[in-house]
């Protein structure tokens, strides 16, 4: 050990490569000291603090840069220029190598920070006096500043050593320490990525500069900066570091395995949950005999040419009748000429059918159950009562009457899972009461309909005419019908005169494979029925997380694939790269006497020892990365924007629930999938052992111990 650390010296101290180092340096402490001390404001330098920090750091910084060039260059020479062949011939070792020339290079660093400091503090203090700038720091500042700044460089130099080993290509490791040193640590704590700015204090450079006591308010006390960066340097000169670094790649394909598909699972309950209140998301089919528009423009407004006029003359029929006891009166009859007058009809815009049809459509084979439900329009009309008569029909089109309109909807209470609104839609007061006659002066109000209106749980509302007490205030689904009224499906059938009529039905299959058939086999039950699924309340969902959703489910599954053959490359890759720098320890082996297997057993149980070390870092990596998505609660927004249909519209007669809401995302860990990640990356591991433990197990022994890794 004694002749290689006194080799070691005799390199650093016969190198004209050093002496230019050691002379670069010194003049860019000196460039950097005065351009500061005379280019910046004098407020600049007001305490010893500033003057420490922004002024004579340069040379503790410089010191530090080169120092570490200096460890660097000791190993990446070598390699370079092939001399490192013969060193590791004389000593086989390569433990004592790097620690004879991690001594060397200690000492020769420190050196570099003894110059670099003493210089910055010779020439900063000129600079500041030349200024007329009082000096804010004594005698202990100074002591601590130099001493500092030459156990820091030590340390760097010790750090280049190691990163030398490493890399062992000059010039990538010679950028990679400038790099950082004067850019990478710089941008980290910077006003660029301020919020890590307090984690910063943990980097090398930022360790060093503690250590000569600069910036004592952000970074760390010396002693602490001391260690921290003693920590470095002893991590980096040991094997384990490279064990480190290959379980570090797996654990990264391992949690990139496992974050992506939290994600994808966290989508698909997102997207379930704004689904969910849309009765039986998937299994679930709505009913109604819709008016046929025809084909041909219109205005879309009121009286021939709008909406009615769009219907064929067949259904235009249908809806008369339909109306018949809503518009089919005289509104000259409600009183004498000029009178004021209000009046209260209940229309529709669809078609009803006969309740009978319900139990048809229960008894087809793949339904579970089913039950009836109307919905209308109970429209209070006031006025002055014409001279001349005056269809009722006419008021609603305006006129001069004012017109007011509520869609209420009538609910099968026996069946609220099945109903318009069921009970887990109400957030204030209650559901319906289980019995029918205590449900018949009940009602649900939609709950922006009562803000609007101001109608609170426990008050009265006139709905047809008719005072009903409001149980509960109710949220429509988003994507679903939304009415502004519930009552009892009996109580409004008698209100508008369609006793044993309804003209939607609410159908709950058996099983998702059932309702392909269900919705071809209704239409043969009632002529002229529009089917509508739950999956197509889905499609009307969108916003970002629509997007996400649709992100998911086109590039999920790849994304998870990738990840999972990126673990197993990584593994596979990382493993055949440590075999292959082990080439001459193993072919030491096979000179001692080791047989062919016990190389390759002692390889691949090495890689499978790494694959598992990786596996569960990884797993961990994943299952905290999906904890930290989950305390964040990043949301995602759902809407469902209005649908135009021509005044009829398809999905019963309430409106289709418009808005947004938002669904916070969360991040559910597969185990399913994280097992499977970690068991590739041990098997990649195993396996790119086993194979690079085989190759290096076929090679002689001479040529082996000939190879520079």
């Amino acid at each position: 050990m004694r002749a290689q650390l006194r080799s070691e010296l005799l390199k650093q101290r016969s190198t004209t490569t050093n002496l230019g180092l050691l002379a670069a340096m010194a003049g860019l402490v000196l460039l950097a000291v005065l351009l500061h001390g005379f280019g910046l404001p004098g407020e600049s330098f007001d305490s010893g603090s500033q003057q420490l920090t922004g002024l004579l750091g340069w040379g503790e910084k410089l010191g530090a840069l080169f120092a570490g060039l200096l460890g660097a260059m000791s190993v990446t020479a070598e390699y370079r220029h092939g001399t490192i062949r013969p060193t590791f011939l004389v000593a086989p070792r390569r433990e004592r190598v790097i620690a004879a020339k991690l001594s060397a290079s200690v000492l020769f660093g420190a050196g570099f920070g003894l110059v670099a400091t003493a210089l910055a503090a010779a020439v900063g203090g000129a600079a500041l006096s030349a200024r007329g700038i009082g000096i804010e720091l004594d005698g202990s500042d100074y002591a601590l500043f130099i001493a500092g700044g030459a156990a820091a460089a030590a340390l760097w130099a010790a750090i280049g050593v190691g990163i030398g080993a490493l890399v062992r290509n000059q010039v990538p490791a010679l950028i990679g320490i400038c790099a950082w040193l004067l850019f990478v640590e710089g941008i980290l704590g910077g006003d660029l990525l301020g919020a890590i700015g307090d984690v910063t204090r943990f980097a090398p450079g930022a360790a060093a500069a503690a250590i000569s006591g600069q910036d004592p308010d952000t970074l760390f006390a010396p002693a602490i900066g001391l260690v921290v960066l003693a920590l470095y340097a002893l991590e980096l000169r040991r094997r384990p570091g490279r064990t480190a670094l290959t379980a570090l790649g797996l654990a990264v394909g391992v949690g990139l395995v496992v974050i992506v598909g939290a994600l994808s699972n966290g989508l698909d309950d997102a997207q379930d949950e704004v689904l969910e209140p849309l009765t039986g998301v998937g299994t679930d089919l709505s009913v109604s005999r819709p008016l046929a528009v025809a084909d041909d423009t219109g205005s879309g407004g009121a009286g021939p040419a709008g909406t009615f006029g769009q219907l064929s003359q067949r259904e235009q029929r249908r809806l008369q009748r339909e109306n018949k006891n809503g518009i089919d009166f005289d509104l000259a009859d409600l009183g004498n000429p000029a009178e004021r007058f209000a009046t209260d009809r209940v229309v529709a815009t669809e078609l009803s059918f006969p309740a009978s049809k319900v139990a048809k459509v229960r008894g087809l084979d793949g339904a579970k159950d089913a039950a009836g439900g109307l919905t209308l329009n109970a429209v209070h009309i006031e006025g002055t009562v014409p001279e001349a008569s005056t269809p009722g029909g006419a008021a609603l089109h305006g006129g001069g009457f004012k017109v007011t309109s509520v869609t209420v909807s009538g609910v099968d209470v026996r069946k609220p899972g099945l109903a318009a609104v069921t009970p887990g839609q109400v957030g204030r007061g209650s559901y319906f009461s289980r019995s029918r006659a205590q449900a018949r002066d009940e009602a649900i109000v939609d709950l922006g309909y009562a803000r609007q209106n101001d109608i609170k749980v426990g008050a009265a509302t006139k709905i047809a005419g008719r005072r009903f007490e409001v149980v509960g205030l109710a949220s429509a689904a988003l994507g679903g019908e939304a009415s502004n009224a519930y009552i009892e499906l009996g109580r409004l059938q008698q209100l508008s005169d369609r006793e044993g009529r309804v003209n939607a039905i609410q159908v709950r299959a058996d099983s998702a494979d059932d309702v392909a058939r269900l919705e071809d086999e209704i239409p043969g039950q009632l002529q002229g029925a529009d089917v509508v699924t739950a999956a197509d309340l889905a499609d009307r969902v969108g916003g970002s997380l629509k997007d996400a959703d649709n992100l998911s489910s086109k590039l999920g599954t790849a994304l998870a694939v990738v990840a999972l053959l990126a673990a197993f490359l990584i593994a596979t890759l990382l493993t055949l790269s440590s075999v292959q720098k082990r080439i001459r320890e193993l072919g030491t082996l096979k000179a001692l006497g080791w047989r062919q297997r016990l190389v390759v057993r002692q390889v691949a149980g090495e890689s499978l020892v790494q694959g598992a070390l990786g596996g569960l870092l990884g797993a961990a990596i994943g299952v905290a990365s999906a904890a930290i998505i989950n305390a964040i609660g990043p949301t995602l927004e759902a809407s469902v924007q209005a649908q135009s249909s021509g005044g009829f519209n398809p999905f019963g007669q309430g409106a289709v629930s418009a808005g947004s809401t938002e669904v916070v995302l969360g991040a559910p860990v597969d185990v399913g999938l994280l097992v499977l990640a970690i068991g590739l990356a041990i098997v990649g591991g195993l396996l790119a052992g086993a194979a690079g433990g085989l190759r290096v197990a076929r090679l002689r022994p001479a040529e082996a111990l000939r190879s520079a890794e």
